[in-house]
């Protein structure tokens, strides 16, 4: 088979299968990957159609196996431990599923795929990938292998008034996978002209019409006399007028290696041809002249033979075709069971979890205390000792960043003298705290005036502009700009932050502004502090 030739629907079809295989391949490396032979996606994404939103979340949460485990947790949290918190084992989705004594009345709903579970690879029974089916390049092979039978005829043009109904049989037009396709000519009066099954790895309904089409141009284009090809598929109908009539070339279409052979034979035509529609599937009590039941009956014939044809397939053939439907109606079936379990193994723990909560909740308190000793106001004597030095700026620094980095160093002395106790103070509490002591509490970066609503001030933004203006402050005062690092776990910011050493009363005030501004969702980086705050 040539890939040039092909329509892009195949040629799609055929590079995502390759690729699928090769990935599986790639990531046999890993935990839990090292036996997936390939990945059949069609199978594995099976169910998703049955799962509501939230539902396939979780599946596909699954499928990659990241952040659900404290294993997996405790590679990026140093607060997680990677152990199992029922049983103390090593905190695995393979331990979850098969021997947690936690999940056992889960897997007592699910005898049948526990039982299995001994036999199938890791990969599917963790991550629910489904190996690829070693079948499928022998029905390619078959189905390439099928002999064109659009030149086999069973009689030769007689009179000078051709008539030819073409048909094609599709025994599944949803599903690409699953479909074989057939095709049949019937010339009225005299029988099947040629009828066979449709070549290539590409089955459908559309190319079963097409080929038809195919055939009765080429039996009778070289005939002296008129030619009358009768379909019911509309489309087909269109694309053989427009290229009569020169509106548009083979390529426009899907399925342009036949489309180019149907252009060539019309090229070459003798005969006089001409294209008819015909009401596709419909009653002989619905026709209300002769005409029309007369092109019932043919196009009944023509749609009959096509499906006789198609049921009537070689023993060869017959042999891997059931091996590779097996193949997919087990494996699907294990599909809707692994992801039934894993979605009640996602409820069970979320359960678990909102229980840990309404106890963790209880004893969540926003008050926390931070470890403080007597402030000796160093920062504060400081910056005092160079009060008659004046700030050199550069050139690139404008009227904002300067004004800002007068008001900042006023305000540090202010509270570093004021504090009782000094502690490790957070930049993201200075920064807070000193935003709010501006007029109207407006970003720094809008310079003092309530931003419209085209502008895109985030506190992160913002805050790194802050962090500018702040080490340039200290490093003119020769000062260190930070010296450690806080934890801010109890406003939900996961990562150390870096700290300087001051005098600090703000505590609770600190504290609120951010827990309200972060919410509930867990900080891990700044990305998460990309977004507008007006305090």
């Amino acid at each position: 088979m040539i890939l040039q030739a092909a329509s892009d629907s195949l040629v799609r079809r055929i590079l995502l299968w390759a690729h699928h295989n090769s990935f599986a391949t790639q990531i046999q490396h890993r935990e839990d990957f090292g036996d997936l032979d390939g990945c059949d996606v069609e199978i594995t994404q099976s169910a998703d159609g049955d799962l509501l939103p939230s539902e396939l979340e979780l599946v596909q949460i699954a499928r990659d196996g990241a952040f659900v485990t404290n294993k997996q947790r405790s590679k990026f949290d140093a607060r997680k431990r990677a152990r199992c918190l029922h049983c103390g084992s090593s905190d695995t989705l393979e331990h979850r599923y098969k021997t947690c004594p936690h999940y056992s009345p889960v897997r007592q709903q699910f005898p049948e795929l526990v039982a299995q579970w001994p036999s199938l690879p890791d990969s599917f029974s963790i991550h629910v990938l489904v190996p690829a089916n070693p079948w499928t390049p022998l029905v390619w092979e078959a189905l390439l292998a099928i002999e064109d039978t659009t030149d086999k005829f069973s009689f030769p043009p007689g009179n000078s008034v051709l008539h030819c109904f073409t048909d094609g049989s599709c025994s599944d037009p949803v599903s690409c996978t699953d479909a074989l396709a057939s095709w049949a000519v019937v010339v009225p009066g005299q029988g099947t002209l040629a009828c066979g099954h449709l070549q290539g790895i590409q089955q459908n309904i559309a190319r079963a019409e097409i080929t038809a089409v195919l055939c009765s141009l080429k039996w009778g284009y070289r005939h002296w006399g008129s030619l009358h090809i009768w379909s019911d598929s509309q489309n087909t109908v269109d694309h053989f007028r427009e290229l009569q009539t020169g509106c548009a070339s083979y390529e426009d279409f899907e399925h342009s290696d036949l489309w180019k052979q149907i252009s060539f034979l019309l090229q070459k035509a003798i005969a006089t041809i001409t294209i008819h529609k015909v009401a596709a599937h419909d009653s002989e009590s619905s026709c209300t002249s002769p005409l029309e039941e007369w092109c019932w009956r043919y196009n009944s014939l023509a749609d009959k033979q096509a499906g006789i044809t198609n049921m009537q397939r070689p023993l060869y053939f017959e042999r891997i075709w059931r091996g590779f439907q097996s193949f997919r109606t087990i494996w699907k079936q294990r599909v809707k069971w692994q992801v039934a379990f894993q979605l009640a193994v996602a409820n069970w723990d979320v359960e678990a979890v909102e229980s840990e909560v309404e106890v963790d909740s209880e004893k969540e308190n926003d008050n926390v205390q931070f470890s403080g000793e007597p402030n000796e106001a160093l920062i504060a004597f400081h910056f005092r000792s160079l009060a008659s030095h004046q700030i050199v700026f550069s050139g690139s620094q404008n009227s904002l960043f300067r004004s800002l980095c007068v008001q900042l160093r006023d305000w540090v002395i202010a509270v570093d003298e004021e504090a009782p106790t000094m502690r490790q103070v957070s930049l993201l509490e200075i920064y807070v705290m000193f935003r709010v002591s501006l007029p109207g509490r407006f970003p720094l970066l809008s310079g003092g005036v309530q931003p419209s609503l085209f502008d895109s001030y985030t506190f992160a933004s913002d805050f790194s502009f802050f962090k500018k203006i702040w080490r340039f402050l200290f490093r003119w005062a020769h000062l260190e700009w930070t010296n450690g690092t806080v934890n801010l776990q109890h406003v939900h910011i996961l990562n150390p932050q870096a700290s300087l050493l001051l005098g600090w009363s703000f505590d609770a005030t600190a504290c609120k502004l951010l827990k309200d501004f972060v919410g509930n969702r867990p900080v891990q980086t700044s990305q998460a502090l990309a977004k507008p705050w007006q305090p």
